[in-house]
């Protein structure tokens, strides 16, 4: 009984050689699933193919891309994806995707090396009243992309304004393959 349209991509629509724009809507719902309706006070409750707080299909992505003088660019919602999507991932053990309401910079200083700067502002709730959103801050310097090794350096700060909180991590990941060896390793302080 469980229906996923996981990602559906339309074609993107093309402005100039700079300007693209992409959506994505996504509908993963359990079809038939008794639940509340949206106000959880009320004592009704519908059939529905969605959760409580969603329509029967989502806006996964939808976001402008480009590029200006070397650098790219994305502005709206997205996928977010770093190191193998375990540091950072769009959480594809689920039929639903994740993705963020972001703005993302990424340039390359020479060579395969990338360097991406995001900042998102991440909603914990559906009440816009109350202050609990999230401003999640990314630098993702991949500085070695070889066939058998790479080597990322990264920092993510992650501020949480209503408790008050505000998280540094720095870190490093090395990974390759050595002979049939594969090796990785994830170095992060907190």
């Amino acid at each position: 009984n469980f229906i996923a349209i996981d990602s559906l991509s339309y074609p993107d629509f093309k402005v100039n050689k700079n300007l693209d724009f992409h959506i994505a809507p996504q509908a993963t719902k359990f079809y038939g699933e008794v639940i509340n309706t949206a106000n959880d006070a009320g004592i009704t409750t519908r059939k529905s193919s969605g959760d409580k707080y969603h329509s029967s299909v989502d806006l996964f992505e939808a976001f402008a891309s480009g590029n200006r003088g070397g650098i790219k660019y994305k502005l709206g919602r997205q996928t977010l994806g770093y190191g193998d999507n375990l540091i950072l991932g769009t959480r594809d053990w689920t039929a639903g995707g994740l993705s963020y309401d972001a703005v993302k910079f990424t340039f390359s200083p020479g060579g395969e090396s990338t360097v991406d700067l995001v900042y998102a502002q991440i909603s914990q709730g559906t009440n816009v009243e109350v202050n609990d959103d999230e401003m999640l801050t990314i630098l993702y310097y991949k500085v070695l992309t070889e066939e058998n090794s790479s080597l990322d350096i990264y920092a993510f700060n992650n501020d949480n304004q209503a408790n008050k909180t505000n998280i540094f991590n720095i870190g490093f990941r090395l990974k390759g393959k050595f002979n049939k060896l594969d090796y990785r390793s994830e170095n992060i302080a907190q």
